[in-house]
């Protein structure tokens, strides 16, 4: 394909449900049929909501406790599969806009909760994400891979009533439904939402387009984009899943 004609296609809001289901499998063979039978029962209303974009944006902002969206950013989808997983995807590209018209690239915030996790899961993520452990296999069983990446930082936003723990990074982050769309390296973190009281594991992925692949990484202008500690820190002051009932 050319690349003009690359430029020139729109990219379905279905390529994120896929993302979300994907980060179904490796839940255990029970839970993915349990969830595809559930998925097919609700297809069509998903698919009503989902092209409904005032219902789609609301029940974007459920599942992430949000009042508001953060600014520049559109609910693509959003999917809640009892007992297994609750997932909301963000873009600053409005779904059925062409891609070609969003300067610099699609910049993509996809939200998990998954709710079979244990106290193990949470923990391991934790410590691989402070760099305390290389055990990044809470997310491969979510189906999440991270290939070679460079480290650009890791910290800790304290936030209203919860924390965030962020691994900012620059190289490759894919899932399942997203390793055909992704073009070369990216900017990337990998964020735990730590809820007081609460055991179960409540994580993001925000990805953008490395800017220029062939820069070394001190000469990138970073403000504005996922891997900034104070972009993220207003971007996720909008998101508060914890206050969900």
């Amino acid at each position: 394909m050319q690349p003009a004609e690359q430029q020139q296609k729109k990219r379905s809001p279905w390529l994120y449900v896929g993302i979300g289901c994907g980060c179904l499998l490796l839940l255990g063979v029970g839970a993915f049929v349990a969830g595809g039978v559930f998925l097919v029962k609700k297809g069509q209303q998903l698919q009503q909501d989902m092209a409904n974009p005032i219902t789609r944006t609301e029940l974007v902002k459920k599942t992430l406790g949000a009042q508001t969206l953060p600014e520049g950013y559109y609910a693509v989808m959003s999917i809640s599969v009892p007992a297994l997983v609750d997932t909301a995807v963000l873009s600053n590209r409005a779904p059925g806009t062409p891609q070609s018209g969003q300067p610099g690239g699609e910049i993509v915030f996809v939200y998990l909760f998954i709710k079979p996790s244990t106290v193990q899961d949470r923990e391991g993520l934790r410590r691989y994400l402070e760099g305390e452990s290389e055990d990044a296999s809470v997310l491969t069983r979510n189906n999440i891979h991270v290939g070679k990446n460079e480290l650009i930082g890791r910290g800790v936003l304290a936030l209203e009533g919860r924390r965030v723990l962020y691994l900012a990074q620059r190289g490759e982050l894919q899932t399942r439904h997203s390793e055909s769309e992704s073009k070369g390296p990216l900017l990337n973190s990998i964020l735990f939402i730590e809820c007081p009281g609460q055991d179960r594991l409540r994580m993001a992925l925000w990805m953008a387009p490395d800017p220029a692949p062939g820069k070394p990484l001190e000469q990138l202008e970073l403000k504005g984009t996922p891997v900034d500690p104070e972009t993220m820190r207003t971007f996720m002051s909008h998101i508060n899943p914890c206050q969900e009932s």
